[in-house]
């Protein structure tokens, strides 16, 4: 099981009551190798992660206020731009997983959601 996520990933983080989404704030964040590499970063943030340290304070504050949070792992389909294609092998490419990250991102946000990474 390990393995389905030792991979580059787009991943959300989900803050909520009960189901997904009924409090409309997430994180999106994208990774080269989601896990352990990224998750073990907000879970232990080194000392330069900053943006991992102020995450993990929020996620703190969120489960003490008797929230969930869940994490979602993005799964793309094809897509082609221009005859280039994207699909999930693309996204070893960091160019590929910004795209796809700030696409994504761009759609919460016109859902109304709140981002924590903006």
């Amino acid at each position: 099981m390990m393995l389905r996520y030792k991979r580059p990933a787009i991943y959300r983080w989900d803050v909520h009551r009960s189901v997904p989404g009924d409090k409309k704030i997430v994180y999106i964040g994208q990774a080269k190798e989601l896990c352990p590499g990224r998750i073990r970063g907000y879970l232990a943030p080194g000392p330069r992660q900053e943006t991992n340290k102020r995450i993990l304070h929020l996620f703190e504050g969120f489960l003490q206020d008797g929230l969930k949070i869940t994490l979602d792992v993005c799964i793309i389909g094809e897509i082609e731009i221009d005859r280039f294609e994207l699909i999930p092998m693309s996204l070893g490419d960091k160019h590929v997983r910004l795209l796809v990250e700030s696409a994504i991102i761009m759609e919460h946000k016109h859902k109304g959601f709140s981002l924590l990474n903006l």
